[in-house]
């Protein structure tokens, strides 16, 4: 009877042991600036704390606690525990902030905003705001398609399987599907890069209050006319400011490094395509500056600008 007693015992207290849950306090912050210009630590109140299986986008994820508080806790148990091996924290009331930390073998964690696990290729990037102008030397019927290796996320005007539509010389734009004229077409997306991508071997670093000069410079330089270059800093300038500095890189007329294909009918005499990658400066090594060419504009003219900023990968 006594032998009985203590396997019964010694099955509770094993039962009891595995089924323990692992306690995580702690808190989700992000760098801001004063309006002094000085920055300091703020915690967030409102964001999603998700368990993720591996650092693969497409991972199955689990919401496990949605916070209101500046202080999370959480209880994550053993089963979970052996599935899940990422903590994401997610804040889309601060413009969709992110962070990934791995989950920690001590009780407390300090979720920061830009200090993800830095291997970006193991994240989806998003393709940001790519714009596409058409310049034909006469009215014409045009038709587009994105060969693009991601996935669109979304369009304007829709793109079903492509875009047709009729273009001015001036490159107003009179959409053949919904009757309405645009000045562009916009599309954006999520791509996994490879590793070597971000194998940067030139760049630009950037100071905060040099970011519309050197816009306006290198842009121009690179063959964009006023409008172009004003649509450009208007989307990409509040982005870059939230930097003290930043180091920027351009793809030039390189399919985004054969990510996208556009398909054009007729084909253009000239195609101009610059995607601006960007992330924080924090002091690491500098690269040499990067060499830009000009693409002079000969006959029907196709410029395309967009973007990513490479600190804020895609997860979900």
């Amino acid at each position: 009877m006594k032998k009985i007693v203590v396997l019964l015992l010694v099955l509770f207290v094993s039962i009891l042991g595995f089924s323990q849950d692992k306690k995580i306090s702690g808190y989700f912050t992000t760098k801001e600036l004063t309006k002094n210009y000085v920055d300091t630590i703020v915690n967030i109140k409102n964001y999603n704390i998700y368990l993720l299986k591996d650092l693969n986008p497409d991972s199955r994820y689990k919401k496990i606690l949605t916070s209101l508080n500046e202080k999370f806790e959480i209880s994550i148990s053993k089963k979970d525990a052996k599935k899940y091996y990422y903590l994401e924290f997610e804040s889309e009331n601060r413009g969709a902030l992110y962070a990934i930390n791995k989950i920690p073998n001590d009780t407390i964690l300090i979720a920061k905003v830009g200090e993800n696990l830095g291997d970006y290729s193991k994240y989806k990037i998003m393709v940001g705001k790519p714009a596409i102008y058409l310049y034909p030397k006469v009215k014409s019927e045009i038709s587009i398609k994105n060969d693009f290796k991601g996935k669109i996320m979304n369009t304007y005007p829709s793109y079903k399987n492509g875009w047709n539509v009729m273009a001015e010389p001036n490159g107003v734009l009179y959409n053949l599907d919904d009757k309405r004229t645009y000045n562009y077409l916009f599309w954006d997306g999520s791509y996994n890069f490879t590793k070597k991508h971000y194998n940067y071997e030139n760049g630009f670093y950037v100071k905060k209050e040099d970011n519309i000069t050197f816009l306006q410079e290198k842009l121009e330089l690179l063959g964009l006319n006023n409008t172009e270059i004003n649509d450009f800093i208007v989307y990409w300038l509040p982005e870059l400011n939230k930097n003290e500095e930043n180091f920027i890189h351009f793809w030039v007329n390189d399919n985004i490094d054969n990510s996208s294909i556009l398909n054009i009918n007729p084909k253009p005499e000239t195609l101009l395509r610059i995607f601006m990658e960007f992330k924080v400066y924090n002091g690491e090594q500098k690269l040499p500056i990067q060499a830009l060419t000009s693409t002079p504009r000969k006959g029907f003219t196709v410029v395309e600008w967009g973007g990513s900023n490479i600190d804020e990968p895609i997860l979900k």
